[in-house]
C-alpha cells in the first residue's frame, strides 16, 4: 500500500510502501479481504458524512464501430449490442452508478479510411465525404447513448478521444489515409450525438456560478463543458487542438512536443480560460466538495501502456492546463488512450492532483468511483474468466482513497492496480533471481482468440513459455517474456552479485508493455553484464533494445534506442543515421561491468547522453557526424539480449547479434543517474 498526505496547497509526501510486484491473485485478495480497516475508514457507508454519489468510468471501450452503420439486421451490430448489454448490466446491477464517464475511444475510426466508412454505410454517391463521416459517427453515439440508458445509465459524459476524430494517421498530411479535412465533422458528430437531445438542443447549460458551462466560440464549445451533479463538478475537455494548421504537421523536437500531425493535445487560449473561470467559480460554492476532470490522453508521464497510439498532453505538468488544475485543487484528472492502468501524482510536493489512468477495451476493467463530502473512493475491477472478452466476472485489482476529512489536510492511501507510481523509484527491475511460468500473473493484453492469459508466445521465431516478473513500480505489465535463459551463479562472480543470467543466441527476453519511454521525457537504465570473451571479439552483440516494428531516418521519425557492444565498445543507436561510440573503453577483458546509460536532461541531443561504466563517465563520440534532439517513439517496446518483439528490423541492423553472456541487475528510471 501506497501513503501520501497532503497539506495546505495541498500534498507533502510522508510515506511509501511497493507492492507493485504482487501478483493478480494476492492484489485480489488483499482488495477484497485485507483492506476492512481502510474500507472502514473511508466512511463512505457514514450517513452523517454528506451526500453521497457514485459513477463509473469506461475508458476506451473501442467496440461500438459496428453501431456506425445503422444496420440491426447486421451480425456484427446485433454481436455488439448483446454483449454490451450483457456486460453492462452486469455492472449496473453488482456495482451502480448513476452516471458513465468516458474518456475517449468509445469507437476505432482511426483504423479505417473515410472510404472504408462510406462503403460500410453504402453512402450515396452524391453524399460529401463530410457527411458521410457525421453520419457514420451520429449513428453511432445516439445509439450508445440508447445502450447505456437501457441498462439504467441515462448520463454519459464523452470525452472525444483520437479514434473519434480519425487519428491518429488522419492527423498527417503525408499519410494516404489522412483525415484532416472531415476532422470538424468528425467532431460534429460527438457534440450532436452524445451532448445534445433528439432536437440537437445541447444538455449541459447550466451555469457553475458566473461561468458558461462551455467555452462558447471556440471549436470545443460544443465538446467540452462542465456538469454538476449532487456535490461534485465534473469536467470534460476534448483537448485535441490543429497546432498551427490544416496543413502543417507539427513537430518540436527541441520541447517535445506534439510529433503526431498537424493536431497535439493541449489547452490554451480562450479554452484555457474558460477552464480557469468554471474553477474559480467552482471554488466559490462551498456545496462543490469534490472536482472530476477527464480528457482522453495522460498528462504525467510515465504511465503504463500498451497497443497504443500514446498521445499525451503537450508539457506534462509544466503545461498550464496542469498547473491550473493544480492552483484551484481538482481532486482526481482521469483519462485513458494507453491501455493500461496507473495511478500517479506529480514529483512537484506541492502538486495536488492525482492522475488515474484505466482502460476498458472491451470492458475488460473499468472504475467505480464513490464519494460523499469528505472521502473520494477509487476502486478498479479487471476482468476475469475463461473467455478473453465478456466474462461478465470482475475482481477488485486496485483501490485508491482521497480523504479530505482533515483538510486542509488530505491523505492518499493506493494499493494493487492504483498504487500511486512513485516517479522517482526504479519503473523496471529484474534481479535475475527467478524464472516462473508464463501466465502466473496477467500481463494485460497480451492474450489470444481463446485465453485472456496466455501460457506461450513467439519472439523472434523462439516459443517463450516462461517470465521474469518485474519487480519495479511499473508491476506486472512490464514482466518479461523469456525463452533459453539460465539461471544460475556464473563463473568469475562480481562480489555480491548471487544469481545471474546466462544469455545464448536462441536465449530471448522481451517486454509486451509499451515504453515507458516516450518522447522527450527522461529515461535512464543500468545494467551488469560479463560477455562470452570470444563470441564478442568478432561481432556486434545487443545489450539492450527499445523500439518497434519499423525504422527510419530523418528529422521526422521518432528515436529508438539500442545499446549494442561492438568488439568490445559499447555504441548507442538512436537511428540509423545517428550513434555514438564510447571510446577509450573496452569490456573484453573477462570482468563484470555495469554500464548505464543517462539522459541528462528532457529532449537533450543525442550527443547528451552520458554513458558511465563501473561508475565512471566514459566519452562519445559520433560514428556518422549527426546529432539531433531526442524525441522517442512513445510505442516501442523494451527487450534485453536481443531485439525482441521487433525482430523485423534486422535487415536494417543485420550486423547486430543476440547477446552471448550473464547479465544481472537491470534497473530502468525516468530520471537521471547520478
Amino acid at each position: 500500500m501506497f501513503s501520501f498526505v497532503f497539506l495546505a496547497v495541498w500534498y507533502y509526501a510522508i510515506a511509501s510502501v511497493n507492492a507493485s510486484s504482487l501478483s493478480t491473485s494476492t492484489i485480489s485478495r488483499l482488495a477484497q479481504e485485507g483492506a476492512a480497516e481502510e474500507r472502514n475508514r473511508s466512511l463512505l457507508l457514514d450517513e452523517e458524512s454528506g451526500e453521497t454519489l457514485s459513477f463509473i468510468v469506461i475508458s476506451d471501450p473501442h467496440l461500438f464501430t459496428p453501431f456506425s452503420f445503422n444496420d440491426e439486421n447486421t451480425n456484427k451490430y446485433m454481436e455488439t449490442w448483446n454483449n454490451s448489454i450483457e456486460v453492462l448490466s452486469h455492472i449496473k446491477e453488482q456495482y451502480g452508478g448513476e452516471l458513465v464517464m468516458m474518456p475517449g475511444d468509445s469507437v476505432s475510426y482511426g483504423g479505417q479510411s473515410n472510404d472504408d466508412v462510406r462503403e460500410k454505410l453504402n453512402a450515396p454517391i452524391e453524399m460529401s465525404m463530410n457527411e458521410v463521416v457525421y453520419t457514420a459517427g451520429y449513428n453511432c453515439y445516439t445509439t450508445v447513448r440508447q445502450l447505456y440508458s437501457s441498462v439504467g445509465y441515462d448520463t454519459v459524459l464523452a470525452a472525444v478521444g483520437d479514434h473519434e476524430l480519425g487519428g491518429n494517421r488522419g492527423f498527417r498530411t503525408s499519410d494516404r489515409r489522412t483525415k484532416i479535412s472531415t476532422i470538424p465533422s468528425y467532431r460534429q458528430a460527438v457534440a450532436d450525438g452524445y451532448n445534445k437531445d433528439a432536437d440537437l438542443n445541447f444538455l449541459y447549460t447550466e451555469k457553475i456560478g458566473a461561468a458558461e458551462s462551455r467555452p462558447l466560440g471556440t471549436v470545443f464549445e460544443e465538446t467540452s463543458y462542465a456538469y454538476r451533479y449532487k456535490n461534485s463538478l465534473f469536467i470534460t475537455i476534448d483537448a485535441f487542438k490543429t497546432a498551427i494548421d490544416n496543413q502543417t504537421e507539427y513537430f518540436d523536437r527541441v520541447n517535445g512536443l506534439g510529433g503526431e500531425g498537424t493536431i497535439t493535445c493541449d489547452v490554451d487560449g480562450p479554452h484555457l480560460d474558460w477552464f480557469e473561470n468554471v474553477l474559480v467559480e467552482a471554488r466559490k460554492d462551498e456545496t462543490i466538495r469534490h472536482i472530476f476532470v477527464q480528457a482522453h490522453v495522460p498528462i504525467l508521464q510515465p504511465v503504463r501502456k500498451v497497443n497504443t497510439s500514446a498521445q499525451f498532453i503537450d508539457g506534462a505538468d509544466k503545461s498550464e492546463f496542469w498547473k491550473v488544475m493544480n492552483q484551484y485543487g481538482v481532486d482526481v484528472y482521469f483519462a485513458g488512450d494507453v491501455h493500461s492502468s496507473t495511478a500517479s501524482v506529480a514529483r512537484d510536493p506541492n502538486s495536488s492532483v492525482v492522475q488515474i489512468i484505466s482502460r476498458g477495451n472491451p470492458f475488460n476493467n473499468f472504475l467505480h468511483v464513490s464519494a460523499n463530502d469528505t472521502v473520494i473512493d477509487v476502486r478498479l475491477f479487471n476482468e476475469v474468466g475463461p473467455k478473453p472478452k465478456y466474462n461478465t466476472n470482475y475482481t477488485e485489482y486496485g483501490r485508491l482513497i482521497i480523504d479530505k476529512i482533515n483538510h486542509p489536510q488530505i491523505n492518499v492511501e493506493s494499493m494493487g492496480g492504483l498504487e500511486l507510481v512513485d516517479p522517482d523509484s526504479e519503473m523496471i527491475r529484474f534481479d535475475f533471481e527467478e524464472i516462473v511460468p508464463l501466465g502466473t500473473r496477467q500481463v494485460f493484453a497480451l492474450k489470444d482468440k481463446e485465453n485472456i492469459m496466455v501460457n506461450s508466445v513467439i519472439i523472434d521465431g523462439v516459443e517463450c513459455r516462461k517470465s521474469m516478473l518485474n519487480t519495479g513500480s511499473l508491476g506486472a505489465q512490464y514482466d518479461a517474456q523469456v525463452a533459453n535463459i539460465r539461471i544460475g551463479t556464473p563463473p568469475r562472480n562480481r562480489q555480491g552479485g548471487g544469481l545471474a543470467a546466462r544469455f545464448r543466441k536462441k536465449s530471448r527476453f522481451a517486454i509486451y508493455g509499451m515504453g515507458p519511454y516516450s518522447a522527450g521525457e527522461i529515461v535512464s537504465f543500468s545494467m551488469w553484464f560479463r560477455p562470452v570473451a570470444n563470441a564478442a571479439r568478432n561481432s556486434e552483440m545487443v545489450l539492450f533494445h527499445y523500439g518497434n516494428f519499423g525504422l527510419g531516418s530523418g528529422s521526422g521519425v521518432k528515436e529508438r534506442l539500442t545499446l549494442t557492444i561492438a568488439k568490445g565498445v559499447p555504441v548507442l543507436y538512436f537511428k540509423p543515421d545517428v550513434q555514438f561510440e564510447a571510446i577509450g573503453v573496452n569490456v573484453l577483458d573477462r570482468q563484470w561491468h555495469q554500464i548505464a546509460v543517462s539522459m541528462p536532461s528532457k529532449s537533450c541531443l543525442a550527443s547528451e547522453f552520458e554513458v558511465f561504466i563501473d561508475g565512471t563517465r566514459v566519452e562519445t563520440v559520433s560514428r556518422t557526424g549527426n546529432d539531433i534532439h531526442v524525441f522517442f517513439l512513445p510505442v516501442g517496446r523494451i527487450s534485453i539480449g536481443g531485439l525482441g518483439y521487433n525482430s523485423n528490423i534486422s535487415p536494417i541492423y543485420p550486423f547486430m547479434e543476440p547477446y552471448r553472456g550473464w547479465i544481472d541487475d537491470f534497473r530502468l528510471v525516468s530520471k537521471p543517474l547520478q
